[in-house]
C-alpha cells in the first residue's frame, strides 16, 4: 500500500477542510503542518481521479496494441517452442494507433504563423514587436517547439489532455559572461562559489557551514516541457477554469534531488509510489524503482486570498522549497490541449472512448477468421476406419476416421462466410466515422469515386470536421508564444550578453545582439491567416510558376526564384535571388534606423525594385520622418550608382529604360527631361572616357533611328494594302 493510500484511509479520503492560504506559509516552524496538508490533499485528489487514471492507462495500452494485461499474447508466435499452444491468441490490428497518427499529421501539417503586433502606433513599439517576433522564432527553433507540440497533440488524442509547460530553467542556455570572466581570473581553474538566496545572502547548512556550488552558472533560458495528464491533479472544482491550484508529479533519482537541495539531503528518501504505473514501460505493469523519489510541485496562482500565490516543491517526507508564485504574468504556466470536452466534466476525454469497442470487435472478427482458417481450411480425408493405411497418404492433410460403409472423400470446408468479412468492413467504416477520419486521408477512397474534384471535396469535409481541434491547436501556438515572451521579459538581463539567431528565407542564420529592454513593451499575439497558395511543394511551385507566366510584370524572375524557396541548394541560389534577399535585409535595417550604404558591386536593379516596393506600402507614410528620409537617401544613392553604371555599359542603360518609375528620386543636372537621348555624363570623367561614351551613345542613337525608319515604312505598306483592298482592286507589291 502506498503512502497516499494510507493517508486516504486514515482520514477516510476526506479533503482538507481549510484552504492552504489560511495557514502561516511563511513560518518555517509550520512546515510539518503544511506538509501534512499537501500530502492529505494529494491523497484525496488521487483517490477522486482514480477512474480517470485507469482509463488513461487503458488507452495507453490500446495505443500500443495491447489487448490484455499479458502483453506477450499480443505478438506470441504460435509455432514457437516456448509459446506452442492449441488456442489462437487474439489478433490485434491497431486501427487506433493509425487513426491517432493520422490526426496528429492532419493537425500539425499546417504550421500557424505567429504575428507579434504592438498595442499602439508608436514607431518604437512597432520595432520592438519585430524584435520580439525574432526572439520567439529563435527560442522556438532552439528548444524544438514544433516537436513538443506534436507530442502534445498525440498525448491529448490518446489520454484526452496534454499539458505543455513554458518554464524558466536557470541551468539552461550559455555560460554566463560573468562566470567566464571569473574563470579567466583564476586561469581557467574551477573555483568554489558560495550559494546565495534571492536576497543575495550566503546560505549555510544546519551546522553553519557555507554551502558552495561547483557547477557552471548559466544565463538561463525558456524551456518547454510536456506533462501527461496522469501526472496532473487539480483542485476539485466543478469547472476546470475555477481551480486555483494543482499538483504536478515528477520522478527523479534520489541522489539528484539531494544534490540540488543539500540542506534537505538527509530527509530525501526513495518513496516512489508503486500504485502509479510507468506508462512507457514495455509490459505496462506496475513497477517500483528503488532509486527514484517523487518530487511534487504545488502551484497556487495569485488570487484575492493569496495575492502573491505560492510555489512549493516537496517530497512526501519533506518540503524542499517554498516561494511566491514564480512568474509575474500570474497565469498557469502551461496550455491545456484537450480532445473531447464533455459538459459537466472537469477533464477531457480521448476519442478512444468512441472507437475502442468498435476496434475490439474488428479484432475479434479477425481472430475468429484466422482461427477458422487454421482449423478447417486444410483438406480432410473422411474415410471409414481401416479403409487404407494412413502412412500411405504421405501428405499433411487431416484425417477423420469413422465407422460405416461410406466411401472415402477428400473434403474442403468453407471456413468463414462472406457476411463476416462484409460486417468487418462495415465496422471499419464506423470506426472512421466516429473518429472523424475518412478513407481518403488513409489512402482508401470510396469505391467508384475517382474524380479529383470529388476526392478534394471529401478531404475538405474531413478538414471541416477537424476544424474545432485545429482551432485549439492554433490557440495553443498563440498562448505559448505569449507566455514565452512574458517569461523572457521577466528573466532576461542585459548582463547575459544574449544574441539571437535570425533565420532568413534562405535558411541561413545571422547572430544579432538582443536587448531585453525590448520586451518591456506590451504585445498583441495573434495567428495570421495562412497563404492561399497550396501547402504541398509541387502544388506551390506550379502555382507560383503559373502566376509568373500570367502576370510577368508583377514580379521579376529573381523574385519568383526567391518565392520558390529552394533553401541552401546552391544549384538554384543564383546571384539574382541573393540580391533580392540582400535588399530585403537592407529594408529591415533601414526601417530600424540603421544607416546602410549601397555598394558598387551590388545588382542595383534588383535592389532598387525591392526598395521602391517598400515606399509603396501604406504604412510607410506613418513612419517617422527620419526613417522615411533614411530610406529615400538609400534609394537616391542606389539610383546614382545605377546611372553611373549606365555610362559605362550601354546594355545596362537599355535595362534602365524598362523601369517605369526610374529615376524616382535622383535626377542629375546633366539629364534634362526633354532630351532623353542625351548621354549621361559624369563631370569628373576623363576626356578620353567621355569621348568613348559619346561614340557609344551615337551608335545607339543611329541604331534606334534605323529601327524607327524600318517600322515607319512597314506601317506605310500595310496602310497601302488596306486601301487597295477597300477599292476592290488586286493588291500590288509596293516598293520598299
Amino acid at each position: 500500500m502506498s503512502l497516499w493510500d494510507q493517508l486516504a484511509e486514515g482520514d477516510n479520503g476526506v479533503y482538507n477542510k481549510k484552504p492552504i492560504w489560511t495557514m502561516k506559509l511563511d513560518d518555517t516552524s509550520n512546515e510539518e503542518h503544511i506538509l501534512k496538508w499537501l500530502n492529505q490533499e494529494m491523497a484525496y485528489l488521487k483517490q477522486e481521479d482514480q477512474p480517470r487514471l485507469n482509463e488513461i492507462y487503458r488507452h495507453y495500452k490500446l495505443y500500443k496494441g495491447v489487448s490484455s494485461d499479458r502483453v506477450h499474447q499480443r505478438d506470441a508466435d504460435r509455432e514457437d517452442d516456448y509459446h506452442r499452444t492449441r488456442v489462437q491468441n487474439k489478433v490485434v490490428i491497431n486501427h487506433l494507433y493509425d487513426l491517432t497518427e493520422q490526426m496528429v499529421s492532419q493537425t500539425t501539417r499546417f504550421k500557424p504563423a505567429v504575428a507579434v503586433m504592438p498595442t499602439n502606433d508608436e514607431f518604437e513599439d512597432k520595432q520592438a514587436s519585430k524584435l520580439a517576433k525574432r526572439l520567439f522564432d529563435h527560442v522556438k527553433y532552439m528548444e524544438n517547439l514544433d516537436r513538443k507540440q506534436r507530442e502534445t497533440v498525440r498525448v491529448s488524442k490518446v489520454a484526452g489532455e496534454g499539458y505543455l509547460f513554458v518554464e524558466w530553467d536557470k541551468d539552461a542556455g550559455d555560460v554566463h559572461p560573468l562566470y567566464k570572466k571569473l574563470m579567466e581570473t583564476t586561469g581557467g581553474k574551477e573555483k568554489k562559489i558560495a550559494l546565495k538566496d534571492e536576497n543575495g545572502n550566503v546560505e549555510k547548512d544546519e551546522n553553519g557551514n557555507v554551502i558552495y556550488v561547483n557547477q557552471k552558472v548559466h544565463v538561463g533560458e525558456v524551456v518547454y516541457n510536456l506533462t501527461r495528464p496522469e501526472k496532473m491533479f487539480f483542485e476539485n472544482r466543478r469547472d476546470f477554469e475555477d481551480a486555483d491550484y494543482f499538483f504536478r508529479i515528477n520522478e527523479r533519482p534520489v541522489e539528484e534531488i539531494r544534490a540540488d537541495f543539500p540542506k534537505k539531503a538527509d530527509k530525501v528518501k526513495a518513496n516512489y509510489d508503486e500504485s502509479v504505473e510507468y506508462a512507457n514501460t514495455y509490459d505496462m505493469r506496475k513497477s517500483e524503482r528503488k532509486v527514484d523519489a517523487m518530487i511534487i510541485e504545488f502551484w497556487h496562482r495569485p488570487t484575492k486570498y493569496l495575492e502573491k500565490g505560492i510555489f512549493i516543491k516537496f517530497t512526501p517526507d519533506t518540503i524542499l522549497e517554498v516561494k511566491d508564485y514564480p512568474y509575474d504574468h500570474g497565469q498557469w504556466p502551461f496550455y491545456r490541449l484537450t480532445d473531447i470536452e464533455i459538459p459537466s466534466e472537469r477533464h477531457a476525454r480521448s476519442f478512444f472512448i468512441n472507437g475502442r469497442q468498435v476496434a475490439s470487435q474488428i479484432n475479434n472478427l479477425t481472430t475468429m477468421a484466422v482461427r477458422n482458417i487454421k482449423l478447417a481450411s486444410s483438406p480432410k480425408w473422411m474415410m471409414p476406419r481401416g479403409a487404407c493405411k494412413i502412412e500411405s497418404l504421405g501428405n499433411a492433410t487431416s484425417i477423420v476416421q469413422y465407422k460405416g460403409p461410406t466411401a472415402p472423400q477428400l473434403i474442403t470446408s468453407n471456413t468463414t462466410s462472406a457476411e463476416v468479412y462484409k460486417f468487418r468492413d462495415q465496422l471499419k467504416d464506423d470506426l472512421q466515422l466516429v473518429s472523424g477520419i475518412s478513407g481518403v486521408s488513409r489512402g482508401e477512397p470510396p469505391a467508384g469515386v475517382t474524380a479529383a474534384v470529388a476526392l478534394q471535396f471529401l478531404n475538405e469535409q474531413e478538414n471541416e470536421r477537424n476544424s474545432s481541434f485545429i482551432a485549439k491547436y492554433n490557440e495553443m501556438t498563440r498562448h505559448i508564444a505569449d507566455l514565452s515572451l512574458k517569461v523572457c521579459a521577466q528573466f532576461y538581463d542585459r548582463t547575459d550578453g544574449r544574441t539571437i539567431a535570425v533565420l532568413g528565407k534562405n535558411d541561413e542564420y545571422t547572430r544579432v545582439p538582443f536587448d531585453p529592454e525590448t520586451l518591456a513593451k506590451e504585445f498583441d499575439i495573434r495567428i495570421q491567416n495562412s497563404s492561399a497558395l497550396p501547402e504541398s511543394k509541387s502544388g506551390r511551385i506550379q502555382s507560383i510558376l503559373d502566376l509568373s507566366e500570367k502576370f510577368p510584370q508583377l514580379v521579376t524572375p529573381e523574385q519568383v526564384a526567391d518565392m520558390l524557396d529552394f533553401g541552401q541548394v546552391e544549384k538554384w541560389y543564383d546571384e539574382g535571388t541573393a540580391a533580392v534577399r540582400s535588399a530585403e535585409r537592407e529594408n529591415e535595417q533601414l526601417l530600424e534606423g540603421e544607416s546602410v550604404e549601397p555598394q558598387d558591386y551590388e545588382m542595383h536593379i534588383q535592389h532598387w525594385r525591392v526598395h521602391v516596393t517598400e515606399l509603396q506600402k501604406p504604412g510607410f507614410r506613418e513612419l517617422p520622418e527620419e526613417i522615411q528620409n533614411n530610406m529615400k537617401d538609400h534609394i537616391m544613392a542606389t539610383e546614382m550608382m545605377m546611372q553611373e553604371q549606365a555610362i559605362k555599359n550601354p546594355m545596362w542603360a537599355e535595362k534602365l529604360m524598362t523601369l517605369g518609375q526610374f529615376p524616382l528620386l535622383y535626377m542629375p543636372d546633366q539629364l534634362a527631361p526633354n532630351t532623353p537621348n542625351e548621354p549621361i555624363l559624369d563631370p569628373e570623367m576623363e576626356p578620353g572616357a567621355a569621348e568613348d561614351a559619346n561614340d557609344q551613345q551615337d551608335l545607339l542613337n543611329a541604331e534606334r533611328a534605323i529601327e524607327g525608319e524600318a517600322q515607319r515604312m512597314a506601317e506605310e505598306q500595310v496602310a497601302a494594302e488596306d486601301e487597295v483592298m477597300n477599292q476592290g482592286a488586286p493588291a500590288t507589291e509596293l516598293p520598299i
